[in-house]
């Protein structure tokens, strides 16, 4: 038993440094700009984005480009 609680200890351990040498690798956090990075609607100091859809819309466009 000792042995499956290990290997999942184990597989955690090397997920989460994965996880985490992602994250490093990942573009810098965009900075504030005051309106939304897609629609350019104005934004509160804490905001990117107006909603979900805009943030995904960019995020999506972002990677069609790196692929050209």
């Amino acid at each position: 038993m000792a042995d499956i609680i290990d290997k999942a200890n184990d597989r955690a351990a090397l997920d989460l440094q994965r996880a985490l040498a992602a994250a490093a690798r990942a573009a810098p956090p965009l900075p504030y700009v005051g309106q939304c990075y897609n629609c350019e609607a104005s934004l509160p100091p804490s905001m990117r984005f107006c909603d979900g859809d805009c943030c995904r819309d960019y995020e999506k466009r972002q990677r069609a480009e790196a692929m050209r």
